[in-house]
């Protein structure tokens, strides 16, 4: 990719996704790594970590058409039970994921251990959040970390970096440890 230098903390991990023919770049030759990536694009990627069917086609949700590239992809983590969408019926496509959302798809896609009496250390998080089991979960496996000792920050946007390095342990924990 014209924008990705092999210093960057995070390209050993895109390049492991675009290698294993998960992860695109731009017509432009660009990665974009600081760029939100979307949940059409999380779940694109996550669907071709876990050999989803990819086809376009017909979708539960009332906003993803046939035509939408990740049409298959969503249809397929929806039957899966990957995820689930929002109460209008809208899965809301081309909105940025979420801290928190990624750790849900990422969780119930690859099914983590954790040890539920093992406190979050961050002030940000309470045991009443969606999110909370899914992000003791990758804290613990080493998966994901906060933003600091303190802090996760579930509601911040992923950028196409951060969810490349998620992605990437999830699926290879061992070698990005």
């Amino acid at each position: 990719f014209s924008d990705l230098i092999q210093s960057q903390w995070f390209s050993s991990h895109v390049s492991y996704l675009y290698f294993k023919e998960q992860m695109n770049g731009y017509k432009d030759g660009s990665f974009q790594p600081l760029k939100d990536i979307t949940r059409a694009e999380a779940v694109a990627l996550l669907g071709r970590a876990k050999g989803l069917n990819g086809e376009e086609r017909l979708t539960s949700f009332s906003d993803v058409g046939s035509k939408n590239f990740a049409s298959g992809y969503i249809q397929s983590a929806l039957e899966e039970g990957i995820l689930s969408g929002f109460p209008d019926g809208s899965f809301k496509a081309s909105q940025p994921v979420t801290r928190a959302e990624m750790a849900i798809l990422i969780q119930n896609a690859f099914l983590f251990q954790t040890d539920v009496n093992k406190e979050l250390p961050f002030t940000d998080m309470d045991k009443g959040m969606a999110s909370y089991e899914s992000i003791q979960a990758l804290v613990q496996q080493g998966i994901a970390r906060g933003v600091s000792e303190t802090q996760f920050q579930p509601h911040a946007n992923m950028t196409r970096s951060t969810y490349s390095v998620l992605l990437g342990r999830a699926q290879n924990p061992t070698i990005f440890k």
